[in-house]
């Protein structure tokens, strides 16, 4: 085993070394080589002839020839240019391949699922994979998670602290906006684990594989998404402080919290309760609450699909925008 696992890096070496490809430190590159670990990753991102897939971050494409024919089409984002000509030496030629070079970080991913999505059918699935940088683990887990429309299934290698992370409940410490938006969207679990040797350069931490599936019961548009992504933000902004005390504070348009302070009650919660006391889904029926619902529409606050909200304003000091995405060069 341990010399399959040798083999499989000298592999990796060859290829960087042909291509006078360094690992970079500075984006976080530590490329996956054991073939076990990679195949064991494809068969649960599932690849099906009618998926529509990104991967980010392909490196040397070591799983990327694992997908490649398997799936309707297949976008490679890639930031490093320097790997740029390998992977368009490898799969440019490959019908349904595109090679983005990016930042996935300033790129709109719903614009290459909706650039796509046009001429398939409507069970058509779209799925993202990733073997996700540690130094940005969570911002990019967080984009991933955000995108609208909302991927069928999200595959992940991680730090295994962060997946552990991601995996928090309330009242756990690192229970926050990305545990909160990954378990109300998502079915999440640990998949599998991958030691440091499986990798090169080896890497100093244990990887986990995550995966995420998306739930059927809890659908947002683009608009309440956001809205609910800043919610989240100015919710967990002060963690200390009782909910209700932080959305009088972030909110100047809305003077009576007396209803929120019954319905945290009607939860099952104190009035003094915190942010990172609140299940997701009980956040999110407080953020429906905290919303003023559209009175032409029928509203169920229990009903986590049914309330529509026009919007509502938060002070600058608790949400900024992320900035206009760049432009990118595409082939395909």
């Amino acid at each position: 085993m341990y010399n399959n696992i040798m083999s499989d890096i000298d592999r990796i070496k060859a290829i960087i070394s042909a291509n006078e490809i360094v690992p970079t430190r500075s984006l976080g590159q530590n490329f996956l080589a054991d073939e076990t670990q990679i195949l064991r990753i494809v068969r649960l991102l599932d690849p099906g002839p009618e998926d529509m897939i990104i991967e980010v971050g392909p490196g040397t494409g070591s799983l990327t020839e694992h997908i490649t024919g398997k799936c309707h089409s297949l976008s490679l984002i890639e930031i490093d240019r320097h790997l740029i000509p390998l992977l368009r030496t490898r799969f440019s030629g490959i019908e349904g391949v595109r090679i983005i070079h990016a930042d996935a970080m300033k790129l709109e991913l719903s614009d290459i699922i909706l650039t796509d999505r046009p001429i398939m059918k409507k069970a058509a699935r779209t799925k993202l994979i990733s073997n996700v940088p540690y130094y940005i683990t969570t911002p990019l887990i967080n984009r991933f998670v955000s995108t609208v429309p909302s991927f069928d299934r999200i595959v992940v290698t991680v730090q295994t602290e962060a997946a552990e992370r991601i995996m928090s409940k309330p009242g756990d410490e690192g229970y926050g906006i990305l545990p909160v938006l990954a378990s109300l969207m998502y079915e999440v679990r640990i998949a599998d684990k991958i030691p440091a040797h499986c990798f090169y350069p080896q890497p100093g931490v244990e990887s986990s594989v995550m995966v995420l599936d998306r739930k059927t019961s809890v659908l947002l548009d683009k608009a309440e998404k956001e809205g609910f992504i800043r919610f989240l933000k100015t919710a967990f902004g002060h963690r200390r402080k009782q909910l209700v005390k932080v959305l009088r504070v972030a909110d100047g348009g809305v003077k009576d919290f007396t209803f929120i302070n019954e319905y945290l009650v009607h939860l099952g919660y104190s009035v003094s309760a915190r942010a990172q006391e609140i299940t997701p889904e009980d956040l999110y029926r407080v953020f429906q609450k905290y919303f003023k619902p559209d009175p032409d529409k029928d509203h169920a606050t229990d009903d986590l699909r049914t309330a529509a909200y026009p919007g509502a304003q938060f002070s600058a000091k608790n949400y900024t925008e992320s900035g206009k995405d760049e432009g990118y060069d595409t082939d395909e």
